[in-house]
């Protein structure tokens, strides 16, 4: 419940980060840039605020509740995670999957709302608004992508971890 809570807090920030960016940001403001981190694309303040908004509402609402709540409802045969035969040969043990599969969703959403909250931050960085811990231009790409690629990394160990076979009752606390 704790990640569920975390994300919630955090996609709030973001929102409150956008609200008060809004009217500062000019127009029109740059929301891509390349690996320099020199822009590439530019749009208004208000398609970008709503753009991010609707995006950032659609990930938490899909890693909180949507993607459970659909799996739940779904045969086995679209259900995928490691050690898959194991976890969906039983009743029981496709409940537990879907019991553990929540608490990783919401992980997921954290990561997802972290790299929503840098984003922000370098772009209103970029557009000249007053940030607390300035990154330089030529960090941006290079942060976003070891950024991406490290909390993929993350994810996917904890996925083996979430998702291992467990040992037989009656071999744990016994020596090799």
């Amino acid at each position: 419940m704790r990640w569920r809570v975390v994300s919630v807090v955090m996609f709030l920030v973001a929102i409150g980060l956008l609200a008060w960016a809004y009217p500062r940001l000019p127009t029109p403001m740059a929301t891509k840039f390349t690996m320099a981190g020199e822009p590439l694309r530019w749009s208004s303040p208000g398609s970008f605020v709503l753009t991010v908004t609707v995006i950032a509402a659609l990930i938490n609402l899909a890693f909180l509740g949507g993607i459970p709540w659909l799996l739940e409802r779904i045969g086995s045969t679209r259900f995928n995670v490691p050690n898959r035969d194991y976890w969906l040969s039983t009743p029981e043990r496709r409940a537990e999957a879907l019991r553990r599969l929540g608490p990783f969703l919401a992980r997921s959403a954290v990561f997802a709302n972290g790299v929503l909250l840098l984003s922000l931050h370098l772009v209103t960085q970029w557009n000249g608004l007053p940030v607390t811990f300035p990154i330089p231009a030529s960090w941006t790409g290079p942060l976003l992508l070891g950024t991406v690629l490290g909390g993929v990394l993350v994810l996917l160990v904890w996925a083996f971890w979430d998702f291992r076979i467990p040992e037989p009752e009656h071999s744990r606390g016994r020596p090799g």
